[in-house]
C-alpha cells in the first residue's frame, strides 16, 4: 500500500466523527441584556471561609461545633440567559451541597432563580434586582423560619461584586420590624 492511501484510510474515522459532531447549541431567543450581561461575571471558580452564627451552628454527633465551613463554588454559564453554581460547605463533621440557578426575566424586568440543598427539603425561589450601582444583586424568597418551620419568613440573599476576583455573599432574616437580620456572610475569592 502507498504510503498516502495509508494517511486516507487512517483520516476516514476521524473525518466521519467530526461530520457527526452534534451542532453548538444556538441562542433562539432575543439579545441577552445587560442583566444576563451581569450574571456572567459570577463564571469562575471560587472559595470562601464562612464563619457560622450560632442560629445555623448544627452539632456533631461527638458534640462539637464547628464555627466556621470551608466553602467552593463552581458556576457555569448555561447559555446565554442562565448561570447555575454548584457549591460545596465542608463543616468538619459534615457537608452540604448546593445548587443556585440566577437568571433575568425581561418581561417581567426581575432577576429570577432557585436555591436548594442537600440540608433542607425546601426549594427556595428568589425574586429581586440590582442597586443602582450596579454592583449588588438583591433576592428574596420565603421559606421556613428558624423559631418555627410550620411558618414562612422572608429572607434575601444578596451578592455584592466587590471586583472581578472577589464577592460577597450575604444572608439575611426579615425581622418583626421590618429591619433585615444578617446571619451569614461569604467572602469569596476568584481562583479560576
Amino acid at each position: 500500500m502507498k504510503p498516502h492511501a495509508l494517511h486516507l484510510l487512517l483520516a476516514l474515522p476521524l473525518a466521519a466523527c467530526h461530520s457527526n459532531a452534534p451542532a453548538p447549541l444556538e441562542r433562539m431567543g432575543p439579545e441577552p441584556t445587560e442583566q444576563h450581561r451581569w450574571l456572567m461575571q459570577l463564571v469562575g471558580d471560587w472559595e470562601a471561609e464562612v464563619p457560622i452564627s450560632a442560629e445555623m451552628q448544627v452539632p456533631a454527633e461527638d458534640g462539637s461545633v464547628s464555627t466556621s465551613a470551608r466553602a467552593e463554588e463552581h458556576v457555569r454559564a448555561h447559555g446565554d440567559y442562565f448561570v447555575v453554581s454548584d457549591g460545596t460547605y465542608d463543616f468538619g463533621a459534615s457537608r452540604m451541597a448546593s445548587v443556585m440557578t440566577l437568571g433575568f426575566d425581561p418581561r417581567r424586568e426581575v432577576f429570577v432563580g432557585t436555591w436548594i440543598d442537600t440540608a433542607q427539603p425546601h426549594m427556595w425561589v428568589y425574586e429581586g434586582g440590582l442597586d443602582e450601582a450596579g454592583k449588588v444583586l438583591s433576592l428574596e424568597a420565603f421559606g421556613p423560619s428558624f423559631e418555627d418551620p410550620a411558618v414562612n419568613a422572608l429572607y434575601r440573599d444578596a451578592i455584592e461584586l466587590v471586583d472581578a476576583d472577589h464577592k460577597i455573599l450575604t444572608s439575611s432574616l426579615r425581622g418583626p420590624d421590618g429591619s433585615w437580620i444578617e446571619f451569614m456572610r461569604t467572602e469569596f475569592v476568584r481562583v479560576r
